[in-house]
């Protein structure tokens, strides 16, 4: 699941460069927009902002917005991130230091934890805890 994040993280950043325009990753909300909080479980966008309103873009021509959609985690996981849309600047920096905690009771192992960071240069890193 963290992987699916970090890859998608990673997908917002690359897009941003590619489209010289600001590209958020935010939690998902009503009709595959961006939501509110800090509950990332529900699931997650990436979609392109051109015009810098923390807001996805209506989609232009054949060019669909959002870029990427993930549905909510199953089974008995959290996963906290950013209370605000991270976004990737066009030159593939973030808005801001960005940490992803995401917990797993699953498997009878006990609780997994793994953070996903994300620098302000736009590095992403994952550390099991």
């Amino acid at each position: 699941m963290m992987g699916e994040l970090s890859s998608d993280i990673h997908l917002a950043r690359s897009e941003s460069i590619k489209r010289n325009a600001r590209v958020l990753i935010c939690p998902l909300g009503a009709g595959s927009t961006c939501g509110n909080g800090t509950n990332w479980a529900v699931g997650w966008v990436v979609c392109y902002d051109v015009d810098e309103d923390g807001l996805c873009d209506a989609p232009v021509g054949n060019d669909a917005n959002p870029v990427k959609v993930h549905v909510a985690l199953t089974g008995p996981v959290t996963l906290t991130g950013p209370d605000a849309p991270l976004y990737f600047r066009a030159v593939g920096t973030a808005s801001t230091l960005a940490s992803f905690v995401l917990t797993s009771t699953s498997g009878g192992t006990g609780v997994a934890t793994r953070v996903t960071t994300v620098t302000p240069a736009g590095s992403v890193t994952t550390i099991k805890q």
